[in-house]
């Protein structure tokens, strides 16, 4: 006994010499072959969080929180790692038995009203029901003893989309690989009759394994009533949140939200992992748009994909070299096959829901199709490097031609025979 006193004496002492930061992962590792000891430091701390000097300067934090130090539902939380419009995310350790972290969302006290309790109760449900390898997994929920609801999800150490594929330097096939993961996540929610409502690089994290996992259903959107729980309050409060960059023209305008929506979202997102611009240009925030705003985002057409990359080839600035830096490629390569691509990502940006791709599936499977040599939207072989040998409005004429040159022939043909 006199020595696992000491060894928890050695414990604590050994923990207040960390940053805050720190302290509850080094005591996991440190605890990791001696759960009975690992059960007494954290009771220990958490007689200490208000008292002892090591923990005074948590309220001093950059990350400090209401509830850091304390417990929710089986985790001690260590720290806030995320932040959003209306709750927070902290890390979170088990509190009996050493274990992975944890990422708790939990509603800021001064967003507490019952529209949003109400809203996360509904998010614990939407990812109750999901369950894929590319979509961040639902461990728990609840509520505190304070009646704020949480929920507990698998914690990824990962990095936004974009940002993975840039300091990787992914050349563009392999981002489209990547691709295809998110396509087939936000396709198995439509199969749950779920619309994220809010696809962007920030909410696909991708982990050190390289494999994307889709994350925050804060505005998702249910299509079948009968799966939320009827005694919840539908809210009002999100139903125009949205990030402007990436939101589709009819929720951009406040219309009636289908999958199409997400089937937008993703267009943007495959246009900015591409080409490294989005479509159109307008503050990233999660607001209330007004009608002008709303206007300007929804009634201009989508440019090429290869736009700013083909008017940049003669002045070569420096912004194109690091685009290709970080796409592994050359100028003159990567505006041939952002051309290429063009017609596959633009078919997803339609203005008119009814002329993007049907499902997330069918966008994926339409970049399967280019990855294989064939055309996206058709069965029509293409060439990968080479240009067409006429341009394609010359076509028809050419058709037209060759047509009158053989009833010619066939004209001649019998005239002789007689």
């Amino acid at each position: 006994m006199q020595r696992s006193s000491q060894s928890l004496t050695e414990i604590l002492r050994a923990a207040g010499k960390l940053p805050i930061e720190r302290r509850f992962a080094w005591l996991r590792e440190a605890c990791r072959d001696d759960p009975a000891l690992y059960r007494e430091a954290m009771a220990a701390f958490k007689l200490e969080i208000t008292h002892a000097e090591w923990w005074s300067d948590a309220t001093q934090s950059s990350n400090a929180h209401p509830t850091i130090g304390l417990q929710i539902g089986r985790y001690l939380v260590t720290e806030k790692i995320g932040s959003g419009g209306m709750c927070d995310v902290l890390l979170g350790v088990p509190r009996d038995a050493p274990g992975p972290a944890v990422a708790i969302k939990i509603i800021r006290r001064a967003n507490a009203s019952p529209q949003l309790h109400s809203r996360l109760k509904i998010e614990r449900q939407i990812l109750g029901a999901l369950d894929h390898p590319n979509i961040a997994r639902l461990l728990d929920g609840g509520s505190t003893a304070e009646g704020m609801p949480y929920l507990v999800m698998e914690y990824l150490q990962g990095q936004p989309i974009d940002r993975y594929c840039d300091l990787r330097r992914l050349d563009l096939r392999s981002r489209l690989r990547l691709f295809q993961s998110v396509c087939r996540a936000v396709h198995a929610a439509h199969r749950q009759s779920i619309v994220h409502r809010d696809l962007k690089p920030s909410n696909v994290l991708v982990t050190g394994e390289g494999v994307p996992k889709l994350v925050d259903f804060g505005i998702a959107k249910v299509l079948d009533e009968r799966r939320v729980d009827q005694t919840m309050v539908v809210t009002h409060a999100d139903v125009r949140v949205l990030t402007p960059d990436y939101a589709s023209p009819e929720q951009v305008r406040g219309d009636a939200i289908t999958p199409a929506s997400d089937i937008y979202s993703l267009g943007v997102l495959l246009f900015e992992l591409l080409s490294g611009n989005t479509p159109r240009h307008t503050q990233k925030a999660a607001a209330t748009l007004p009608r002008t705003a709303a206007q300007t985002a929804t009634n201009v057409a989508p440019p090429a994909l290869n736009r700013h990359v083909d008017s940049a080839l003669s002045d070569a600035p420096a912004w194109l070299d690091e685009l290709c830096h970080q796409r592994s490629t050359q100028p003159t390569t990567l505006n041939r096959e952002l051309a290429q691509l063009s017609p596959l990502v633009l078919k997803a940006l339609e203005r008119d829901p009814r002329r993007r791709y049907e499902h997330a599936e069918s966008f994926a499977a339409g970049i399967d199709r280019y990855l294989g040599g064939t055309d996206a939207a058709s069965a029509d072989p293409i060439t990968p490097v080479a240009e067409p040998l006429a341009p394609r409005r010359m076509r028809p004429l050419i058709a037209i031609a060759v047509t009158v040159a053989l009833l010619i022939a066939v004209g001649l043909a019998v005239y002789f025979a007689l």
